[in-house]
């Protein structure tokens, strides 16, 4: 008998996150480029994690997306989901979020497979403590292509073969008049 199918979620790291002088954010593009000190006429942007909308669209099982959630949303997440594989898409200056994460994560679901990627994975190319840290804590670490990485993981333990064409239904986008 084949293993049941895993269900997946796809996370951001858990927010708050740090904040920086509006003048000072070169990401937010809308903001700080186009609408700078214009009051209440300014725009802002929120960056969609829009690799885990991809992979989840274009992975055979069924999986969930969290972009930036609380530490309550991602922990009531993973408590009530029942999921075979945690993917958590980061930046480097997200890593210490993501080392609390995966500290709760193999104390409350040790069974959970956990598997990083995105671009904070170019910390375990240096000897950082916190990376050493971090590594001893998950199973996969994915620092190239990730939809290729996570059909090979589901492949290989659980026997199911992504056989559907690529696609992108769903590319989310946010803009709003006040920096909330």
């Amino acid at each position: 008998m084949a293993p049941v199918a895993p269900r997946i979620l796809f996370t951001s790291p858990c927010g708050p996150y740090a904040k920086v002088p509006v003048e000072n954010d070169p990401i937010d593009y809308f903001y700080y480029r186009n609408t700078l000190r214009q009051r209440m006429f300014q725009l802002r942007s929120f960056q969609s994690w829009h690799s885990l909308h991809f992979m989840a669209q274009n992975i055979p099982v069924e999986s969930v997306v969290l972009e930036n959630p609380s530490v309550k949303t991602f922990q009531k997440e993973v408590d009530t989901g029942k999921y075979g594989i945690v993917a958590i898409g980061f930046t480097i200056l997200l890593t210490q979020k993501v080392l609390e994460m995966t500290d709760w994560l193999r104390k409350a679901h040790p069974e959970t497979v956990i598997v990083l990627g995105g671009y904070g994975t170019a910390i375990f190319k240096e000897p950082f403590l916190t990376a050493g840290r971090l590594r001893e804590k998950v199973d996969h670490i994915c620092s190239g292509e990730g939809l290729g990485f996570m059909n090979s993981i589901i492949e290989q333990k659980w026997g199911i073969k992504a056989e559907t064409a690529l696609c992108q239904e769903l590319l989310p986008s946010t803009n709003s008049f006040f920096r909330t």
